[in-house]
């Protein structure tokens, strides 16, 4: 039974490992076979000095084989340990070193290049044998690799995966308490709480829904512990405000959820524009407000200027249109 095979893509990483194993254990009973001094890992670095017939720097060989600085330095001192290169200063600076081929490193090549071509011919009858070019397979995931890491494409599904698990409502009047204590918890932990904040927190129907604004709520884990408000300013803008997320469920992209459905919840209504009054020592908030596309604009009169605070804050606005 082969658990790697049967995992499939999960263990991709593995499964390539195993595979570079197998090769390089091949590939050094070959040089062995043929009583030949090298190391199937010198390899890339050994022909990308062959190709330039120039001396390099450990930077323009990792650049060229776009592996990491690190680890050219790490072959390159295995290969001066076995005489095959030498180090030398740059004529144009001397801060500079540069990487070449020795007598004995160049008198190898002769030898060695039978062999790579064996090496080729054998993994082109692996390829018409399975009828597969798998070379033009790797380049094609590679490409994919350069234009979005792995780590890029596991994170967005850490993310998606997270925002699925969050459940996003209207207010209803029984949620008033709930919207209070949100609210309360945010902004006493950052400010202090003003007599607007408890006009807006106990009246949200009267001070924010009749008036033609709206306030959703997050649920994650069968819990509410999200809510934000958009209240209207006029026919084609509307304010973020009155946002919190319980400090318990904070970094599983409620947030992010919420501004969401508020802005599209927004433009349907026929917004063509959203303001909101932050502070800049709210670096997470203002990271979300900006990836959102939220920028720095001029002061406008809003709801929130009725606050105290608001003289310390700036003003975001997001065009819709």
């Amino acid at each position: 039974m082969d658990i790697i095979k049967q995992i499939g893509p999960l263990a991709i990483a593995t499964r390539f490992k195993r595979l570079l194993d197998q090769l390089i254990k091949d590939g050094q009973k070959v040089y062995s076979d043929q009583q030949l001094d090298f190391q199937p890992h010198w390899f890339p670095v050994f022909i990308c000095l062959i190709k330039s017939e120039q001396p390099m720097s450990i930077t323009e060989i990792a650049s060229s084989l776009q592996v990491t600085h690190p680890n050219v330095i790490k072959i390159t001192r295995s290969m001066a340990k076995k005489g095959l290169i030498k180090s030398l200063k740059d004529k144009h600076d001397a801060r500079k070193h540069l990487i070449e081929l020795t007598a004995k490193g160049k008198q190898l090549i002769p030898l060695l290049q039978p062999i790579w071509n064996c090496f080729e011919s054998a993994v082109l009858d692996i390829f018409e044998e399975i009828d597969y070019d798998i070379i033009n397979v790797l380049d094609r995931f590679e490409q994919a690799l350069f234009a979005k890491s792995m780590y890029q494409r596991i994170a967005e599904q850490i993310e998606n995966s997270k925002m699925s698990n969050i459940e996003i409502f209207e207010y209803k009047p029984e949620f008033q308490k709930i919207f209070e204590k949100l609210n309360r918890q945010w902004i006493e932990e950052f400010f202090q709480l003003e007599d607007y904040d408890m006009k807006i927190l106990e009246n949200p129907q009267q001070e924010i829904i009749d008036k033609g604004g709206f306030i959703l709520f997050a649920k994650y884990n069968n819990k509410i512990c999200g809510t934000c408000a958009m209240m209207k300013l006029n026919s084609k803008s509307y304010e973020l405000s009155k946002m919190s997320v319980d400090k318990n469920c904070r970094g599983n992209k409620i947030g992010k959820k919420m501004v969401l459905a508020a802005i599209e919840k927004a433009r349907l209504k026929g917004a063509d524009s959203i303001y909101l009054r932050t502070d800049l020592k709210l670096q997470t908030a203002l990271n979300l407000y900006r990836k959102m596309g939220f920028s720095q604009t001029q002061s406008e009169n809003l709801k929130s200027d009725n606050l105290n605070r608001s003289s310390t804050g700036i003003t975001m606005k997001l065009d819709l249109v």
